[in-house]
C-alpha cells in the first residue's frame, strides 16, 4: 500500500476509479482526510498533512492552483494544460485540451495521451465473455510488464551510453505504443484483452512504487540553496506575506518582474516582504511557472514552512506595484 508521512506519522492513500486520491488513513485504520472533485480536478480541500497528491493521483501546487502531469502544468479552473502537448497532434487536433473534454471517462497520468481510467479497464476485464482466457492473458501480462522493467535495469546498468542514445528514439515510439495499448484495450479477443490490463496494472503498480522510492530519496538530498540566502516575496489580495514561494533575486532588480516571476493574477504585487532563509530542510530550488500570459523563469525557492524557516526582516509596500 501507498503511504505519505508527516514527521512520525504514516498515512495510507485511498484512491477511486481515476487514480484519485479520495481519503487517507493512519495506521489505526481511522480516516484522517477526505478529498472531493468536480468532474475537471477542482478539490475541495488541500492537506493538513502535506499530501501533494489529488485529482488522479497528480502532484498538487496550491500555490498556484495547478497539478504536474509530468510532461506539463495543468489548470483546472479553465480545464486545459498550459503547454502544447509534446506529442504533438498524435492525441487530437487541440494540442491544449485535457483527456479530449471526457475527464469522467479518460486519464492522462504522463500529460501526453489519454487513455481509459483503471476502471473502465477492470470493467471491461470484468464483463469479458471469456474470463479464464482473459485472467490467463491478465497473469501473462504482468508477468511480461515485470520482465520488461528487469530487463530495462539490467541493460540501462550495463549498457548506461547506448541506453543513453536510445532516449530519443524511444520518446518517438511513444504515440504509436500508445495507439498499441489503446487498440489492446479494446479489442474483442479475449485473452489480449486481459493481457493489456494485466501490463498496465502492473505498469501503474511499478511507477507508483518508483515515484515512491524517488520521493524517498529526493527528500534525502540536500538543496544547493544555502542556510543565511537573502530571500523575497512579491504579495498582495490574497497571497500573502508567508506564501511559500520565494526568490534569492532582488525584485528591485527584475524587469518585468510579475512576467518572470510568474504571478499569478489574484497577487496585486503591492507589497515585498524581506528575509533570511533560516533553514534549508525540504527547501526547493526551481525556476517560476509559467501560469497564463506569464513566462516565468526566474529562480525561485518553495519553502514548506516560510514561518519557520525564514526571518521575516521588512515588509514594505511599493509604488507602482509590480
Amino acid at each position: 500500500m501507498i503511504d505519505v508521512t508527516d514527521g512520525n506519522s504514516v498515512y495510507y492513500y485511498h484512491f477511486d476509479g481515476l487514480g484519485s486520491v479520495v481519503a487517507l488513513s493512519d495506521v489505526n485504520n481511522i480516516i484522517v482526510e477526505r478529498y472531493s472533485y468536480d468532474v475537471f480536478g477542482e478539490p475541495n480541500r488541500t492537506s493538513d498533512v502535506n499530501n501533494p497528491y489529488l485529482f488522479t493521483g497528480r502532484r498538487y501546487d496550491s500555490e498556484a492552483g495547478l497539478y504536474y502531469y509530468r510532461a506539463r502544468y495543468y489548470a483546472y479552473d479553465v480545464g486545459r494544460f498550459l503547454q502544447p502537448d509534446p506529442i504533438g497532434y498524435d492525441d487530437g487536433m487541440n494540442m491544449y485540451t485535457f483527456v479530449g473534454n471526457s475527464p469522467l471517462q479518460w486519464v492522462d497520468p504522463s500529460g501526453l495521451c489519454k487513455g481509459d481510467s483503471l476502471w473502465t479497464r477492470w470493467s471491461n476485464f470484468v464483463r469479458s465473455s471469456d474470463p479464464l482466457t482473459s485472467l490467463g492473458g491478465f497473469g501473462f501480462g504482468i508477468l511480461e510488464a515485470v520482465y520488461d522493467m528487469e530487463r530495462g535495469l539490467y541493460h540501462t546498468v550495463r549498457h548506461p551510453v547506448q541506453t543513453i542514445k536510445g532516449i530519443p528514439a524511444g520518446i518517438k515510439a511513444i504515440p504509436a505504443a500508445a495507439k498499441q495499448v489503446y487498440s489492446d484495450l479494446t479489442s474483442s479477443d479475449p485473452y489480449t484483452y486481459g493481457n493489456a490490463v494485466g501490463k498496465l496494472t502492473a505498469q501503474i503498480e511499478i511507477a507508483l512504487a518508483t515515484a515512491k522510492v524517488a520521493g524517498k530519496i529526493k527528500s534525502l538530498r540536500t538543496t544547493r540553496v544555502k542556510s543565511g540566502t537573502k530571500v523575497y516575496r512579491v504579495w498582495g489580495n490574497e497571497a500573502g506575506p508567508y506564501g511559500k514561494s520565494w526568490t534569492p533575486v532582488n525584485p528591485s532588480n527584475v524587469n518585468n518582474f510579475r512576467n518572470v516571476a510568474g504571478l499569478p493574477a489574484q497577487n496585486t504585487g503591492r507589497f515585498v516582504s524581506e528575509g533570511v532563509l533560516t533553514s534549508t530542510k525540504g527547501v526547493v530550488s526551481r525556476k517560476a511557472l509559467e501560469i497564463g500570459s506569464n513566462t516565468g523563469g526566474l529562480p525561485e525557492l518553495v519553502v514548506p514552512n516560510p514561518k519557520t524557516q525564514i526571518l521575516l526582516q521588512r515588509i514594505s509596500g511599493v509604488n507602482p506595484k509590480f
